[in-house]
């Protein structure tokens, strides 16, 4: 009870310190293109230094970017889909480096994201939103199927690559599994996806158990953990068997190694905060080797 009072009390002092920023940002012209209001950003906290917000926001989608070029050799010509495209972190950056003959294709499970980069994004026609009316933990009016159930909005074999940031860390294993069917679906045959996990190797295991991690997430079931029992899409991790059964089961050949994020207190330089798994359509082919420290 009192966790939801606090919980409650928070919502609305960030609701009304978003929309102050937001009003003073239009007034001003602050906001560089593309970069949307806070007021629909369900990934930041309270933002007291209002002149960081369109920086961090930019920055963290340009080392995205540079992940996908550097573990998925995205090129400027290729079809790229974005699995939970939010409000365009990753779409933002890839308008100066994908080409005319390149195509961005992005879902997600939140309307109002999705339309507020349907109506920002306009003018880019290689670059198309659209919404999956699916329930999820993190989204006001929730929708009305399962993410089992959804059928990615797209042909067979229309991508090169396709990608996810932390979405299979809040999605059910019956739900992670059929994405990575439906990656596979969508995806030609050679082409790359790259997904962030909670990688729950021993290492992992060990540091949540030490505290060195930041997070503590416990067992639910063999090969699946979570931050709590009662709601397990809050935050999920799988082991590595786990993650592998999934991606071969579809045809999917995981290119080594995982690329270990912080999250765990491993001391590494990496794009970003979760671990990343990167993997081929069919059989694997020779790919660059990666940094020694990602191989912790």
């Amino acid at each position: 009870m009192v966790q939801n009072v606090k919980r409650t009390a928070g919502n609305t002092l960030r609701r009304v310190l978003h929309t102050t920023y937001d009003a003073l940002d239009r007034g001003q012209r602050a906001l560089p293109a593309l970069v949307p209001p806070r007021q629909i950003n369900p990934n930041i906290g309270f933002t007291p230094r209002r002149g960081d917000y369109a920086r961090e926001f930019i920055t963290s989608g340009d080392r995205v970017a540079a992940m996908l070029k550097t573990y998925g050799n995205l090129q400027p010509d290729q079809q790229v889909l974005d699995i939970g495209s939010g409000i365009g972190r990753i779409a933002r950056a890839l308008t100066t480096y994908l080409s005319k003959d390149g195509q961005y294709r992005g879902f997600d499970v939140d309307p109002r994201a999705v339309a507020w980069c349907q109506r920002s994004y306009g003018r880019l026609s290689n670059f198309l939103f659209a919404y999956a009316p699916v329930g999820y933990i993190n989204v006001r009016g929730r929708g009305t199927i399962r993410g089992e159930d959804l059928v990615f909005p797209y042909p067979e074999a229309t991508f090169d690559l396709a990608f996810s940031m932390s979405v299979y860390t809040h999605l059910s294993r019956a739900t992670v599994d059929h994405y990575l069917g439906e990656t596979s679906r969508v995806l030609r045959p050679g082409g790359m996806c790259l997904n962030t996990f909670f990688v729950m190797d021993d290492f992992a295991v060990e540091a949540m158990q030490s505290g060195r991690a930041d997070r503590r997430y416990v067992r639910q079931g063999d090969g699946v953990y979570v931050a709590d029992l009662d709601n397990p899409n809050f935050g999920i991790g799988f082991t590595p068997d786990v993650i592998n059964t999934f991606h071969e089961s579809h045809g999917l050949t995981i290119v080594p190694p995982i690329r270990f994020g912080g999250w765990t207190g491993r001391k590494l330089e990496s794009f970003v905060y979760q671990d990343v798994v990167v993997a081929r359509k069919g059989t694997a082919s020779t790919e660059p080797s990666a940094p020694a420290e990602e191989r912790r």
